[in-house]
């Protein structure tokens, strides 16, 4: 009755468009837990990326338990019937009883017979998304990167809690819940003292697909299965994100016309007074409303001292560059110059049934298209080693059907 009541509101109301709202959430330096070392940069980057994607969001880094409880009240006085919430949280999460908890920066040490003393001192998941749907949200989505699954965390992980991971959520009308690793999963913080990603195995896969207007949120949750397993699994280690899906009708994250540049949260703006972030803030408008990579990155350059906007600027211009894939002109002049034989294919028995081209030689580039297993005449202009931090193998550049993109060589074989 109350989602009938909310659309009902959201009719009378006129057309009015309904606004985004996004609450982000990154805590590394945690007081009596083991730090991480990438949840801080993963929210600032899901922040800049929702901010590209027309969200007002605000930012929390290291955040206490005050902090956070009053961030979500005060997004959620925000929210009007029909409106959109996203909630990310990246960090040290417990299951307790079956419920799922989310550990502010000032959460206690866990030990066993505490449970009751941390639960009070930490947020519930539930409680969260309740919250938001409380006021009326259309669409409220959570992702968690924060599937952790022993008492103790162990060094790379962020576990803390229940020895099962976090438990399954029903997911109510309106909602979609994301969580980076299953039952019984530990979700990385990274790959081990190599790993140059500046972020987890988990947010790394979701960043480029939070750019693609062409995903719905349960194909976007399908695919980061597929790329978070194969990255996890190159050290040895079972993750694969699990999802709860309540909503009516397809739903994607970006949007798929230019909107005028949504007003900027405070956190966002000015992150703990920095002027930088008000100097980038002045620019940003008129910069953002021109719809041009080159512009955007060279804002990006102009303002690296703000790191979200910074971002912000970067992955929107990394959507615009994928939204029309052209090869520079030398690119596409080794593509004429290819010759018909010999051809490639991809292999059969890839996982998940096909390989992904991206716009760059990299996991960490925007997926372009798929192309399914067994799928021969594949032209292949060039390989080389990866991008930092996009793989052990080498890319190629491939062509079919007037498509051009970066696939693994692991993924195709000569016909």
């Amino acid at each position: 009755m109350g989602r009938i009541v909310a659309l009902l509101l959201l009719m009378l109301a006129g057309p009015a468009a309904a606004e985004r709202w996004a609450l982000v959430v990154g805590n590394d330096a945690y007081e009596s837990l083991p730090g991480l070392q990438k949840a801080r940069n993963d929210a600032q980057a899901v922040s800049a990326a929702l901010t590209a994607q027309g969200f007002q969001v605000t930012l929390l880094t290291d955040a206490g338990r005050r902090d956070m409880t009053r961030a979500v009240s005060d997004m959620a006085a925000r929210i009007a019937p029909g409106d959109e919430a996203l909630f990310y949280f990246a960090g040290h999460g417990v299951e307790i009883a079956g419920r799922n908890y989310l550990l502010p920066a000032d959460a206690p040490a866990a030990k066993p017979g505490d449970e009751a003393f941390l639960t009070a001192e930490s947020l519930a998941a539930d409680d969260v998304l309740a919250t938001l749907q409380g006021r009326g949200a259309a669409i409220s989505v959570m992702i968690l990167d924060a599937c952790r699954d022993n008492p103790f965390p162990a060094e790379g992980t962020r576990s803390a809690g229940s020895a099962r991971g976090l438990a399954p959520i029903a997911a109510p009308e309106g909602a979609f819940i994301l969580f980076s690793a299953g039952a019984g999963q530990t979700a990385l913080d990274g790959l081990g003292a190599g790993d140059s990603n500046p972020n987890s195995v988990f947010t790394r896969a979701l960043l480029p697909l939070l750019a693609r207007p062409d995903l719905t949120l349960p194909e976007v949750a399908r695919l980061l299965r597929g790329e978070v397993e194969a990255t996890a699994s190159a050290i040895g280690h079972k993750q694969r994100p699990a999802y709860y899906d309540e909503l009516t009708g397809d739903y994607a994250l970006a949007i798929t016309a230019t909107r005028s540049a949504a007003p900027l949260d405070d956190a966002v703006v000015a992150p703990k007074g920095n002027p930088a972030c008000a100097a980038a803030a002045a620019d940003w408008g008129p910069v953002s409303s021109l719809g041009n990579a080159a512009a955007l990155r060279a804002f990006a350059e102009t303002h690296a001292a703000c790191a979200p906007l910074q971002h912000a600027a970067l992955a929107e211009a990394e959507r615009l560059e994928g939204a029309a894939p052209a090869a520079p002109a030398a690119q596409q002049q080794q593509l004429s110059l290819v010759p018909k034989v010999p051809l490639w294919a991809v292999k059969r028995g890839v996982s998940d049934g096909y390989v992904n081209a991206r716009s760059g030689p990299g996991t960490m580039h925007t997926i372009l298209f798929r192309i399914p297993a067994g799928t021969g005449g594949l032209q292949v202009a060039e390989c080389r080693p990866p991008d930092p931090g996009g793989g052990k193998y080498d890319w190629c550049l491939v062509q079919i059907d007037g498509q051009q993109g970066w696939v693994s060589s692991n993924g195709i074989a000569r016909e």
